[in-house]
């Protein structure tokens, strides 16, 4: 009896601990979510309206001649894997990575395969498709500084006809308790790639671009190129936070929950110990006598 006793309350104690860690992990989680949410808003706003202007460009200069709308033939295809540099986050990482593996065991040809994040770059290598480039320090990092680094190596990829085609694996983040992995393209840039974009003034005049669209446009292109990589950064970290806030508040409510059943079992057991010791103590006395 006195085993089983100690027993529950070394359970009781290690579950309290595991309680404490969990308990600051979704604290941590909490306070980091509360600041990433404006930056996520404010860059979804960002980039709809250079997704916007990019459109009501292509759109209205049809003979509009840019490197990157080029579609040519993909031989090879570049795949730009965003995941996580830590555990504990839910299906998070797991999601991302079972997308992206569909993917790119589809291809004819071994992709390029770049990633940010050590879960990322350590799935791959375990698969026998050790990344060709990796981005460390960056999955717990997404600032425009970043992006700007990936993208530069990305297109670098692109223009010197090493791949055909740059697309993104991320998870995007809707809000709190919904995000989904998905993959879009970088390069090349296409109409059809907008078909979901609203342009933000209709009119039916002919736009006049200075000093021209082409130029417009190739100052635009950059922008946009950073501002979706940042974006893609910026939604995983935040869907990161989250599949982990929601994962050690579901952690934190089960170890209160099992707390409590073994102080019931705890308290069960004390108390049978003490009525059996009284039932000792009585029978002992009435055989004496």
């Amino acid at each position: 009896m006195e085993k089983n006793l100690n027993q529950l309350k070394e359970h009781i104690r290690a579950v309290e601990e595991t309680r404490q860690i969990t308990n600051a992990m979704y604290l941590l989680s909490a306070s980091r979510m509360k600041k990433l949410r404006q930056h996520v808003d404010y860059n979804r706003e960002y980039f709809n309206r250079i997704r916007s202007a990019v459109k009501d460009i292509l759109s209205r200069s049809p003979s509009l001649e840019y490197e990157y709308l080029t579609q040519r033939p993909v031989r090879r295809a570049a795949y730009l894997v965003i995941a996580g540099d830590k555990g504990m986050a839910g299906a998070y990482n797991h999601n991302v990575l079972n997308l992206a593996s569909r993917i790119i065991d589809r291809q004819p040809v071994r992709p390029y395969i770049a990633t940010i994040g050590i879960l990322a770059t350590e799935y791959f290598t375990r698969r026998g498709q050790k990344p060709d480039h990796a981005f460390p320090g960056m999955a717990q990092n997404p600032s425009l500084g970043n992006a700007r680094q990936v993208k530069d190596t990305l297109v670098a990829l692109y223009d010197s006809g090493e791949v055909d085609q740059v697309n993104l694996i991320y998870t995007r983040f809707l809000n709190a308790s919904s995000q989904y992995p998905r993959q879009v393209r970088l390069l090349p840039l296409s109409i059809r790639d907008y078909q979901n974009v609203t342009v933000e003034y209709d009119y039916d005049l002919d736009m006049i671009y200075h000093p021209s669209p082409e130029r417009v446009f190739y100052e635009l292109a950059p922008q946009y190129a950073v501002g979706l990589l940042f974006g893609a950064m910026a939604q995983s970290y935040a869907s990161e936070q989250s599949a982990r806030m929601n994962a050690m508040q579901n952690a934190t409510k089960n170890a209160d929950e099992l707390i409590a059943k073994l102080r019931h079992a705890y308290h069960s057991a004390r108390q049978l110990r003490i009525t059996q010791e009284l039932t000792e103590t009585v029978a002992a006395g009435l055989l004496r006598q």
